[in-house]
């Protein structure tokens, strides 16, 4: 039975290798898109000089490599970047949102936990009948729907 020092580093182990590989896949999803972010912001009548500067200021000048190096230097420091749907720092956005999320999901929380005792409760009472096999399907279905 190994060491709980070696379980522990071999945890941390696994956990920076998946960190790495959602950041490698988040920045290939981002760069291999086919939308053109510059054009996205200069529009289609910018002249090339201009798109061309805010390329370079986007740093999409540069090698993937170096552009994934700056990409991992901006996530250390907290700067999630500029969104490009209102111009505005991503981590504003997410910021802005997270109060009525934390809202639903909480709401969403407490009304699933009501549902699931009551549930339970009835197919503890009424075991191996119509309605212990009804609940239980419900519950199976509505577990197999995904979250949208």
């Amino acid at each position: 039975m190994p060491h709980l020092s070696t379980r522990v580093l071999q945890g941390l182990l696994t956990l920076l290798l998946t960190l790495f590989g959602l950041l490698l896949v988040t920045f290939a999803l981002s760069a291999f898109s086919p939308v053109d972010r510059v054009l996205q912001i200069v529009g289609d009548h910018a002249s090339q000089s201009t798109y061309d500067q805010v390329r370079h200021q986007l740093g999409l000048d540069r090698p993937l490599p170096v552009q994934f190096w700056h990409y991992l230097q901006n996530l250390a420091h907290g700067d999630l970047g500029t969104a490009s749907a209102t111009g505005q720092p991503v981590l504003q956005d997410l910021l802005h949102a997270f109060p009525a999320t934390l809202e639903l999901a909480t709401l969403a929380l407490i009304i699933g936990t009501i549902l699931g005792v009551i549930a339970g409760v009835l197919c503890a009472r009424y075991a191996g009948s119509p309605v212990d096999l009804a609940i239980r399907t419900l519950t199976l279905l509505g577990n197999s729907v995904p979250i949208f």
